[in-house]
């Protein structure tokens, strides 16, 4: 074993790419593997997306010991009843909101020029929309902007020449809400 380093061998941080470039090509990686995957695949891993990313967002603010604000009541099963949350909340809700908060924004936006060369910002207006809705508290308003980050840039990487791209998110929203909805009646 030669543990002899020379300068080639220590990396350069001068000459190493920028860290936000590294992330550009990861996530563009990550969207060209979404794009081209089975659709079963694509859901399991949105749907564990949606369940990762929030996490990882929320944690810091629970670590450092930060209150929640709360806005609003949230919609509960007490007040309206267990088949109305449920169509409600499983059903209805994913549809109208992937329309409303992926579909429309995605192919509205994309029309405007500058909008169309830099789709992140269509990504981050698409989740500001979604999370801003979800306004019961500030950490829920933070948990839906990652949630809706997550189904704005699946459906992105999935849009173009995927016709079922709608669907599929539609799928992973109303299985995030089921397990919502689960925990919720009956735990």
């Amino acid at each position: 074993m030669n543990l002899d380093l020379n300068k080639t061998d220590i990396p350069n941080v001068s000459t190493q790419e920028p860290f936000a470039m590294r992330c550009k090509k990861w996530l563009g990686n990550a969207s060209t593997f979404l794009s081209d995957t089975s659709s079963l695949k694509f859901i399991v891993i949105t749907l564990a997306l949606t369940y990762i990313i929030p996490f990882v967002l929320i944690i810091p603010f629970k670590v450092i010991g930060v209150e929640d604000i709360i806005l609003s009541e949230a919609p509960s099963v007490s007040k309206r009843g267990v088949v109305m949350m449920f169509l409600l909340g499983v059903i209805f809700a994913p549809i109208y909101e992937t329309i409303l908060f992926q579909v429309i924004p995605y192919h509205i936006l994309k029309l405007v020029p500058f909008l169309n060369r830099n789709k992140w910002l269509i990504i981050a207006i698409s989740s500001l929309l979604f999370g801003v809705t979800h306004w019961y508290s500030v950490m829920y308003i933070i948990f839906a902007f990652s949630v809706g980050f997550v189904l704005i840039y699946a459906y992105a990487a999935r849009v173009e020449g995927k016709p079922n791209a709608y669907v599929l998110i539609i799928i992973v929203h109303m299985l995030r809400n089921l397990v919502a909805f689960s925990a919720d009646t009956y735990f």
